[in-house]
C-alpha cells in the first residue's frame, strides 16, 4: 500500500476494542481494529508472521469491524 492513498483523508473515528492479555500479561490494552474516514473507508492492519520476523502491513481499502471484516 502507498501512503499517498491516504493522504487528505480525515479520520471519523477510531473502532477499538479491549484486549484481555492476562494468560501472559497481567494487563488488558486496546487494540485498534480500524481506522474510519468520513468518506466510509477503513484502515485495518494484520501482522505477518514468519520463522524470523513479524510485520504489521496495512490494508487500504478494508471492511469495517461491523462487517465482520
Amino acid at each position: 500500500m502507498k501512503s499517498a492513498v491516504l493522504q487528505g483523508k480525515t479520520i471519523k473515528r477510531v473502532h477499538q476494542r479491549w484486549v484481555d492479555l492476562r494468560t501472559t500479561y497481567s494487563e488488558r490494552v486496546y487494540c485498534v481494529e480500524a481506522i474510519e474516514f468520513t468518506d466510509g473507508t477503513y484502515l485495518r492492519f494484520v501482522v505477518a508472521e514468519s520463522d524470523h520476523e513479524h510485520q504489521v502491513m496495512p490494508i487500504y481499502p478494508a471492511r469495517g469491524p461491523e462487517d465482520g471484516g
